[in-house]
């Protein structure tokens, strides 16, 4: 999923459905060329998640983000290209 490439909730949708169902913690990452993605950390656990323009910490499982509906999920889409837009970087953000 790339923001800068007209992103939708369908692919925000798809990119949450590969979370681990066991896991409540995971880590959405934004990088400066717009691409987000899902626990880099997991495919390369030396990686240096403050690297990327933005970070969150979703805690939940996959199940339990997806339940949560196209208006939280359209919401979270809107909140991460308006951070990446307007270059707002925040340390560490969680969402609960």
């Amino acid at each position: 999923m790339n923001l800068f490439i007209n992103p939708s909730v369908q692919e925000l949708n798809k990119l949450l459905s590969q979370c681990d169902a066991s896991t409540a913690n995971h880590n959405l990452v934004v990088d400066y060329d717009g691409e987000v993605l899902l626990d880099p950390d997991l495919q390369q656990p030396e990686i240096d998640l403050d690297k990327f323009k933005l970070r969150i910490q979703l805690r939940a499982t996959g199940k339990d983000l997806l339940n949560r509906g196209s208006h939280w999920m359209r919401n979270l889409l809107n909140n991460l290209v308006y951070c990446w837009e307007n270059n707002t970087r925040f340390p560490n953000i969680a969402i609960n």
